[in-house]
């Protein structure tokens, strides 16, 4: 994918796969890759949300030229379900000033290592919602540093795996501003998170807990 003009007017830019992957590899046809983004980022400046999800040949070298290029503008970043997307990327997010949105929910290769960059970046001050559903090499060491994020009202962590227990749920039972937490499937939290979330989130309208022992 190649992008010869500047569009300077654009500002959304949405490319979700509602289709399987393998409908591009049965009739042969080029899926959106990271020259593709990287087009992208050099002829729109002024994207504000850019959506990549499903399209599994965008990796980092894609988003950090997003990044790169967009830092200032972007509010909405959707990378979920793009399994080449590593740390690496994550290393650039923090530098998003303006984001509010960002989901990377079914990212399978991120590590605690990406939350504590985005627990200590400028996006800590912005992120209202943050999507990290089925991200299962996270532990407790990173789920613990989200804490820090000032304003997030929205936050998934379902499906995460085992080593997601009670020290993350009583950690993150300190952001006051959440509205809406979603815990379903984490299998080592119990009622000591369920508790502290009673005590400190008083603005929540929403708990799921689905599958949790």
């Amino acid at each position: 994918m190649t992008t010869s003009n500047s569009l300077p007017r654009l500002e959304n830019l949405h490319l979700n796969l509602r289709q399987s992957n393998e409908i591009f590899d049965e009739v042969e046809l080029c899926d959106v890759d990271d020259d593709g983004a990287c087009a992208i980022a050099n002829n729109c400046p002024n994207f504000s949300r850019v959506s990549f999800r499903m399209r599994k040949n965008i990796g980092n070298s894609g988003v950090i030229s997003i990044i790169d290029k967009l830092a200032q503008n972007l509010t909405y970043l959707d990378m979920g379900m793009c399994n080449s997307i590593t740390d690496r990327a994550l290393e650039w997010v923090w530098m998003l000033s303006s984001i509010t949105v960002l989901k990377l929910d079914g990212c399978s290769l991120i590590t605690g290592l990406s939350l504590a960059f985005l627990a200590n970046g400028y996006c800590s001050k912005t992120l209202k919602k943050l999507f990290i559903s089925e991200c299962d090499r996270v532990t407790d060491v990173g789920v613990s540093l989200l804490r820090h994020m000032s304003c997030l009202e929205e936050l998934s962590l379902d499906e995460c795996g085992p080593l997601v227990t009670d020290i993350s749920g009583v950690a993150i039972a300190i952001i006051n501003t959440l509205k809406r937490l979603d815990f379903s499937w984490l299998i080592n939290l119990s009622d000591i998170t369920i508790i502290a979330i009673n005590q400190n989130c008083k603005d929540l309208v929403e708990l799921n807990l689905i599958g949790c022992t």
